[in-house]
């Protein structure tokens, strides 16, 4: 996974970027709760920073799908019909 300095830059990606960002996340984090669990891992502060980070991106990617509708829905508004 990529890392990532800012929600500015995060804002910067397109949609499918961001999916492949979640998706690694949410590996990642379930890897550090085995180890964790495990006893590999001592820091446990990680975890919570790793699913900070999760957030921020499921928020961006939630943003940009919103986004993405409301500009479909205006490019696609429906016409009344004309009454005689």
């Amino acid at each position: 996974m990529s890392t990532f300095s800012s929600i500015k830059e995060l804002r910067g990606m397109n949609s499918a970027d961001l999916q492949r960002e979640v998706s690694a996340q949410k590996n990642l984090i379930a890897k550090l709760q085995l180890h964790i669990a495990g006893g590999k891992e001592k820091n446990t502060a990680k975890l919570r920073i790793e699913r900070k980070k999760l957030a921020q991106l499921s928020t961006v990617l939630t943003e940009k799908t919103q986004e993405h509708l409301q500009k479909s829905a205006a490019s696609t508004t429906v016409s009344s019909p004309s009454q005689k």
